[in-house]
């Protein structure tokens, strides 16, 4: 048989015309989903960059404040411990350990 008969006779489709290719759904489709996914990935390497920049900024401008926060907590645990059992303790470990229990 020759193929104008197989495409008559429904056993091989027809050849799709340039419009039908250029309209393809599944094309059109998967462009779209090129196009999204450039743009999240994008807006993920944005997003990125400000939270580095963020961490930096956090720690020049508030970083002192924790420090000195951290300090002052540690300092009133050794005052409490001292002052529950009389002696100032050998090792931290009780203070780091304190939400743990």
């Amino acid at each position: 048989m020759r193929e104008e008969e197989m495409i008559f006779l429904g056993m091989k489709p027809r050849p799709k015309t340039a419009l039908e290719r250029k309209n393809d759904p599944l094309v059109l489709r998967q462009q779209t989903r090129d196009r999204y996914k450039m743009v999240q990935q994008q807006n993920w390497m944005e997003y990125e960059q400000e939270r580095k920049e963020m961490t930096t900024e956090i720690g020049i401008v508030e970083g002192h404040d924790i420090k000195e926060k951290m300090l002052r907590e540690r300092r009133d645990w050794v005052a409490e411990q001292k002052a529950l059992f009389g002696k100032i303790p050998a090792k931290l470990d009780g203070f780091h350990n304190r939400f743990n229990e």
